[in-house]
C-alpha cells in the first residue's frame, strides 16, 4: 500500500523505492513555461498514496491561483498599497493648490498680472525675461499620477478625473490669456470655472484634509 513517490504538477512518474526515510524536497522551472514551477517531492515509504494526490492536487491549485493572480494585475488591477502610496504621494501637492486658488481671487480684482501669470500661465517670461512655467502647470503631473494610482481599476471615476483636470487647465489657459489682454470680465469668469473644476477634482478623488499631509 506505501510506495514512493515523484509527485509535480504534471502527470505522476513513478520512483524506485529509496533505501532512507527522509523527506526532502526541491523546485525545479519546467522547461514548458518559465511561470511554471513544479514542486517535486520524494516521499519515503511511510507516505501514502492518498497523501501524496493530496500534496498534487494542493500543489496545482496554488499554482493555478498565482497564474490568476498574475494575469489580473496583467489586465489593470491595483492593488491597496499602491493606492495608498498614489493619494499620500500627489494628494498633498493637488490640495496645496488650494491657497493659490483662494489668493488668485484677490489677484484678478486688483489686476496683478504678474501673480497671475505666475500660477496659471503654462509658459511665461519671469523678471530676469526667462521662461518659466506658472505653478498649476507644474503640478499637472501630480493630477495624472493621482488619478492613476489611485483609480485605474475604476474607469468610472478615473474619467470623471480627467474631464475634471482637462477643465482646470483650459480654464487656467483661459485665465492667462484674458489677463494678458487686460479682459478682467472674462478672467472672472475662467476663474470661477477653474476653481469648480479644482472642487470636482477634490470630491471625485475624495480628497481631503487628512490627504494635506505626507505621512
Amino acid at each position: 500500500m506505501y510506495e514512493a513517490f515523484q509527485v509535480s504538477v504534471f502527470p505522476f512518474r513513478s520512483l524506485k523505492s529509496y533505501s532512507y526515510a527522509s523527506r526532502w524536497s526541491r523546485a525545479k522551472t519546467c522547461p514548458q513555461s518559465k511561470h511554471r514551477t513544479c514542486l517535486e517531492v520524494v516521499a519515503s515509504v511511510t507516505m501514502s498514496r492518498r497523501s501524496v494526490l493530496k500534496l498534487a492536487l494542493l500543489t496545482g491549485a496554488f499554482w493555478q491561483f498565482s497564474v490568476w493572480k498574475d494575469a489580473a494585475l496583467a489586465d489593470g488591477a491595483v492593488s491597496f498599497a499602491t493606492k495608498i502610496t498614489s493619494r499620500r504621494r500627489y494628494g498633498p501637492r493637488i490640495l496645496g493648490l488650494e491657497h493659490d486658488i483662494t489668493c488668485l481671487e484677490d489677484y484678478i480684482h486688483n489686476q496683478e498680472r504678474d501673480k497671475i501669470q505666475e500660477l496659471v500661465s503654462e509658459r511665461y517670461l519671469n523678471a530676469q525675461n526667462k521662461p518659466r512655467t506658472g505653478k498649476f502647470w507644474s503640478e499637472r503631473t501630480a493630477f495624472k499620477l493621482f488619478g492613476s494610482g489611485v483609480f485605474r481599476d475604476n474607469k468610472e471615476i478615473l474619467q470623471k478625473l480627467d474631464n475634471e483636470e482637462q477643465q482646470f487647465f483650459a480654464a487656467a489657459t483661459r485665465l492667462s490669456k484674458a489677463a494678458s489682454n487686460n479682459d478682467w470680465e472674462e478672467a472672472n469668469k475662467a476663474y470661477t470655472d477653474l476653481k469648480n473644476a479644482y472642487y470636482e477634482f477634490l470630491y471625485s478623488g475624495n480628497l481631503k484634509m487628512e490627504d494635506s499631509t505626507n505621512v
